[in-house]
């Protein structure tokens, strides 16, 4: 089968119930009441959201690459793919608006906890 599909038809996995993906591309979603969102109607290599992986319940993510998010009610955001990109989340109530290259493990007692800057390992709890 490798050999008949040698490039990607922009994939996308979602298992669970309630969730929405819309224009984004080689994405895995599990869970329930979870939302992934583009800005590409058509896949473009720089701009598109790709590579994400969302696991958990009512977690949001728009115009992202590489993010990673496992928890519940996290919000990840950004304008472009460029200002949105390879953050991962392990935990719960957390909100990044832009951000860049963030590990944050923990959950947040409060919600849309906002984290406001890039290139950062948080520990929360």
């Amino acid at each position: 089968m490798k050999d008949a599909v040698k490039e990607s038809g922009g994939q996308v996995m979602v298992m669970g119930g309630g969730n929405t993906v819309d224009k984004a591309y080689m994405t895995q979603v599990t869970g329930v009441g979870n939302t992934v969102s583009g800005k590409d109607s058509t896949y473009a290599e720089g701009t598109s959201t790709q590579y994400n992986f969302v696991n958990g319940f009512q977690n949001e993510l728009s115009n992202g690459k590489h993010d990673y998010i496992i928890g519940s009610n996290n919000k990840v955001s950004g304008e472009s793919v460029d200002k949105n990109q390879s953050n991962i989340i392990f935990g719960d109530n957390h909100k990044l608006t832009g951000q860049n290259n963030n590990v944050i493990i923990g959950s947040s007692d409060t919600a849309d906890d906002e984290t406001k800057v890039s290139n950062a390992v948080i520990e929360v709890g």
